[in-house]
């Protein structure tokens, strides 16, 4: 799961908001053994990492998030893997 990244031009209660939800959904991955890709400190104040309009990303954030997930999908993987072979569901790996 990925957390959610920040956005230029947000008012300071929404960066607070989004980063209580990141440290909530950190927990909940944690304690269910869901990976989590935290990619805040890699999109803080980075502008060329973003469109125009400061909440898309631009080619350059893309492929950081992308070479984020890469780095995290054995993870994801084996969670995905081990799900599947303890309650016989099918594989499945959902990454937003």
């Amino acid at each position: 799961m990925c957390g959610i990244l920040p956005r230029l031009s947000q008012s300071s209660e929404w960066w607070s908001r989004a980063i209580g939800v990141n440290a909530r959904m950190e927990v909940f991955c944690r304690e269910n053994n869901i990976g989590f890709i935290d990619g805040w400190d890699h999109f803080t104040s980075r502008k060329h990492m973003y469109a125009r309009d400061g909440v898309h990303l631009s080619n350059s954030g893309v492929s950081v998030l992308a070479g984020m997930i890469d780095r995290e999908s054995p993870c994801l993987m084996t969670f995905s893997v081990h799900r599947s072979e303890r309650n016989g569901t099918p594989n499945t790996l959902i990454i937003n």
